[in-house]
């Protein structure tokens, strides 16, 4: 079985909509763009860790540095005195862009370059999805 593991820097930036935040419990939305900075990458094939040796490439090579990314957050958040909030929302991302560079062309011992992807291969895409937990204090 073959892995790819990317690592990203997610930078979201989001839109906040609530119910009335004076009531003991409240709904909250957030939606918004989120673009990611790829920071590394590991392979692996049978377990075994994957690095393309004898070519001119690194599998941080085959994926694209920067993607775009839709957020949705959909929760609610409990006032538990004056200054202390208790949350929990469902996020969900989706990346709009494919993340492998499918451009890439690589050689083997120096031979001819050769495309490393198929043209006929179908688009990748992220998706994320995780469950947040806060408790946030006001002033």
């Amino acid at each position: 079985m073959a892995l790819a593991e990317l690592n990203y820097i997610k930078l979201p930036l989001m839109l906040s909509l609530t119910t009335d935040k004076t009531r003991q419990i409240f709904f909250t939305l957030l939606i918004g763009p989120q673009f990611n900075f790829l920071v590394d990458v590991a392979q692996e094939v049978n377990h075994n860790d994957l690095d393309y040796p004898n070519t001119n490439i690194k599998p941080i090579d085959l994926y694209k540095s920067v993607t775009i990314n839709g957020v949705l957050a959909l929760g609610s958040a409990y006032n538990l005195n004056s200054h202390l909030v208790l949350s929990a929302r469902l996020r969900l991302d989706y990346g709009f862009n494919d993340v492998e560079n499918k451009d890439v062309m690589v050689s083997y011992s120096c031979a001819v370059p050769v495309r490393f992807y198929s043209t006929e291969r179908t688009a990748t895409h992220n998706l994320t999805a995780a469950l947040m937990l806060g408790l946030d204090f006001k002033l």
